[in-house]
């Protein structure tokens, strides 16, 4: 299926798996605001979250 759309293709430069995955992370997140921003929905801090995560009530103490 095909859908098209442009590609990004990422591929690390560390090394060690856990860093190459925090790098990973870390350009992705910088797509997605980079995104945001073009598409003029781009909102500041963590202000997205507060809409998106709820708190655990359910964890035992």
């Amino acid at each position: 299926m095909a859908l098209d759309v442009p590609v990004v293709e990422l591929r690390p430069t560390a090394d060690h798996a856990s860093i190459a995955a925090l790098e990973l992370l870390l350009r992705v997140q910088e797509l997605a605001r980079a995104a945001a921003l073009a598409a003029g929905t781009y909102r500041e801090d963590f202000a997205i979250l507060r809409h998106v995560v709820r708190p655990a009530d359910d964890l035992r103490g």
